[in-house]
């Protein structure tokens, strides 16, 4: 099986491209519950962040330039 770290890498990472998610519960513990995003929502942020992106490649090129 996968390890608990491999699972919070990738909750993370899923996190940060805004594909998923997450809500605070309190149900006599804390913790999280991960929702995917719907579709839409999901391909608008991960085209923000290629714009975003290729926004900084931009830059970069026509320092080198």
């Amino acid at each position: 099986g996968l390890s608990e770290r491999i699972v919070r890498e990738k909750l993370k990472h899923l996190l940060e491209l805004g594909l998923i998610e997450r809500n605070l519960i309190k149900q006599g513990w804390l913790g999280y519950i991960y929702r995917a995003k719907n579709p839409k929502e999901a391909l608008n942020s991960v085209f923000s962040k290629m714009e975003e992106l290729l926004g900084l490649l931009e830059e970069e090129y026509k320092k080198i330039l």
